[in-house]
């Protein structure tokens, strides 16, 4: 990649289990979940990207760069995970590069637009941000999209429930705070959008990356019941096959490099 800042050769502030996490699911990866190819979720994150340098920031297997390539002019995909990244490079060729988002290995003020998509909650998020500022160009736009909360009422059982399903996540979202933190790193939100699907979580699901020992999982699942129950409204809850149908929430920020 031209104009590198710096290049490292191993990941020095992204707790391990994450690289080992995309490792094992680099295969899976682009069926795994409701929203990873989901045109509605997609579609905001490359439209009217033609002619302007971007980056994919946490690229995965490439599914929004692709969408960005088809719009946009050179384009560029960075992720952590090596088999991830395998995959990315058939659909980006020869412009995917290693590297962590703390550090990008890019020249200051040398991009028009960076996307990053559920990336954040496993990174140290200011860090990532003032990245994405120092390498964007004055007036150059972040856009930049996470699972959240629908609002305040149903946060903290967002929190509860990815702390025991989803450990390796750094922290989890309300609208509210995913913008005060963008906002608090050098970029005004020009826009904010929302959009829920209905994600099914299965036993498996639930239990897959969790630290919880069998002893204490009906606890959970007790625990789970309940508070669907009391936010009914807010969720939507649909329990079938031994699993839990849900309303999840996604924000996407549209942001510019102030």
């Amino acid at each position: 990649m031209d104009g590198e800042r710096r290049t490292t050769d191993t990941p020095a502030t992204v707790d391990p289990g994450v690289s080992e996490h995309f490792r094992i699911f680099a295969e899976e990866y682009d069926d795994s979940t409701e929203w990873c190819s989901d045109p509605a979720l997609l579609a905001p994150l490359v439209a009217g990207a033609g002619g302007r340098r971007a980056l994919d920031l946490g690229c995965g297997t490439g599914l929004v760069a692709q969408g960005l390539r088809e719009s946009s002019g050179e384009v560029w995909g960075l992720d952590l995970s090596y088999p991830m990244l395998a995959k990315a490079r058939s659909r980006l060729g020869s412009r995917v590069v290693q590297g962590e988002a703390e550090a990008l290995p890019l020249r200051s003020a040398s991009l028009d637009l960076v996307v990053c998509r559920q990336v954040l909650h496993y990174t140290r998020e200011a860090e990532v941000l003032c990245e994405a500022a120092r390498v964007l160009r004055p007036g150059g736009e972040l856009r930049l999209a996470q699972i959240t909360s629908c609002d305040e009422r149903d946060f903290v059982f967002w929190t509860v429930f990815k702390a025991v399903s989803q450990p390796l996540r750094r922290r989890y979202y309300s609208p509210g705070l995913l913008r005060s933190i963008v906002e608090s790193c050098c970029f005004h939100v020009a826009e904010m959008r929302r959009h829920q699907i209905r994600r099914h979580y299965t036993q498996e699901d639930l239990f897959r990356r969790s630290p919880l020992p069998e002893s204490e999982r009906q606890r959970f699942r007790d625990w789970m019941r309940d508070s669907v129950e009391k936010l009914r409204e807010v969720l939507e809850p649909e329990w079938r096959d031994g699993g839990l149908t849900i309303l999840q929430s996604w924000t996407v920020l549209f942001c510019i490099k102030r």
